[in-house]
């Protein structure tokens, strides 16, 4: 998208699309420096005949007039780009320490044992080359000594630092930092309590794109279905009416449980207070539809009835 049109309202009246995409890099090169040249591009209404939204542009505001979002990482993109900085140069220090290196000090001056320490190909070999190996024992000459060179790799001070670098990064995301390493060495309390934490931002960014991506989309199909004859709404045309039939629950997919026996009393305690129902707590613990669970269920009874067994399936209750 190249831009957007707002009217004195600050309201988006059409938005600007490219249509010749960049096919080399001095073509790229060209569109950024100057978009709106000798580009081929169109303009979108916001909305059509009717005032109905003809493009969805889902961004998170974070001022009044804000025309474009930023991508999530943008808080953290800093830090991420130097925790891949010192990863890679404590990585290279490590591998570069793993090199058994030997310095040989020779205060005559004289080199010992060349072709051997230098590895040098096809080198001609003596009596007193000096060479490393597994329990090498080898005699030096008057006034000659070795030092053996130790980087002190790995840091010991690394996993500390990207600990706490991922911690910053959690802190931006407003996730909590057992959720982003995927990592629950704690006890129940704790984890559970990441897990909470981090599921209000979950709820924030989806109750977000619901309301602007799933509401949208399911308000145009509904429309179209009824306006073909596909699906039946008495009373559609009316506004109050059109408003009911839109009114749609949406469930997201199952949340992550620690104990499960735990969270199924919590479900129960709740059904039982009237704070909730089957439908949700079943779709919240096993992803499936409460019909379709009492379904299987009944298909499962009568199969164990039908093979005449098990004193069991006597005794559960009747789901039709």
């Amino acid at each position: 998208m190249l831009g957007v049109r707002k009217n004195k309202y600050n309201a988006p009246v059409s938005y600007f699309f490219k249509t010749n995409l960049p096919r080399s890099e001095m073509d790229a090169l060209n569109y950024f420096s100057n978009p709106f040249g000798i580009e081929q591009y169109r303009e979108v209404p916001a909305y059509d005949g009717r005032n109905r939204r003809q493009l969805l542009h889902i961004f998170k505001k974070t001022r009044p007039g804000q025309t474009r979002g930023l991508p999530f990482l943008t808080p953290v993109l800093e830090q991420l780009k130097q925790i891949e900085r010192y990863s890679d140069a404590e990585l290279m220090a490590s591998v570069i320490s793993s090199k058994y290196t030997v310095f040989i000090k020779n205060p005559q001056n004289e080199t010992l044992a060349p072709a051997s320490i230098t590895g040098e190909p096809g080198a001609e070999q003596h009596d007193n080359d000096l060479h490393l190996g597994d329990g090498v024992i080898a005699e030096l000459g008057e006034g000659q000594d070795i030092t053996i060179a130790n980087p002190t790799r790995p840091n010991a001070q690394f996993a500390d630092f990207i600990s706490f670098t991922i911690k910053k990064i959690g802190m931006g995301l407003g996730l909590p930092f057992e959720v982003l390493m995927q990592s629950f060495t704690s006890s129940y309390s704790a984890s559970r309590g990441s897990l909470l934490e981090a599921e209000k931002t979950f709820l924030k960014y989806r109750q977000a794109f619901i309301n602007d991506f799933c509401k949208p989309i399911y308000e145009h199909f509904l429309d179209e279905m009824v306006a073909l004859g596909k699906i039946d709404a008495p009373g559609y045309s009316e506004p109050v009416k059109r408003n009911a039939y839109l009114n749609a629950y949406w469930l997201a997919p199952k949340k992550s449980q620690i104990d499960e026996l735990k969270e199924v009393n919590a479900a129960v305690a709740r059904i039982e207070a009237g704070l909730s129902n089957k439908t949700v707590e079943t779709m919240n613990l096993t992803g499936m539809k409460y019909e379709n669970v009492l379904e299987i269920r009944k298909h499962e009874i009568e199969m164990e009835k039908d093979l005449g067994g098990n004193d069991k399936a006597q005794d559960e209750p009747s789901l039709a």
